[in-house]
């Protein structure tokens, strides 16, 4: 499958979860934001990015930058407040604020850690 169709797959996932947690989900017209999706959520709005994720050796991960013609565009900082990260191996919904994602890449971690230091999130804090 070609990565945009990939992204809408994800992004139509991401919409139905929001929709069965009860979120306010609203879609921006057109390609030219920087944000897919706006979502109330506890009486707050939130501009997400929504993100696939891919299961590697027990960690979800996910780009945190845009991407075109597989390099890097530019960082979403400043310009976001939350991934929504997709994970078709799992089909489980990520919520994770820009501020938990280092400038290039978002990792949660499904099982325990084998180094104790090791960057990655427990994705169970982030699951919605």
């Amino acid at each position: 499958m070609n990565p945009k169709a990939v992204g809408e797959l994800s992004e139509i996932s991401t919409l139905q979860r929001l929709i069965v947690l009860g979120w306010s989900p609203s879609v921006p017209f057109g390609n030219n934001q920087r944000y897919d999706v706006v979502v109330e959520r506890d009486d707050k709005l939130y501009k997400c990015q929504v993100k696939t994720g891919r299961i590697k050796n027990g960690v979800v991960q996910a780009k945190a930058v845009s991407m075109a013609g597989g390099k890097t565009i530019r960082s979403y900082q400043g310009e976001i407040d939350v991934f929504l990260v997709w994970c078709p191996d799992n089909s489980k919904l990520y919520w994770v604020p820009i501020e938990h994602s280092n400038k290039k890449n978002i990792y949660l971690r499904l099982t325990p850690a084998k180094i104790k230091n090791e960057l990655a999130l427990k994705a169970q804090d982030f699951e919605v």
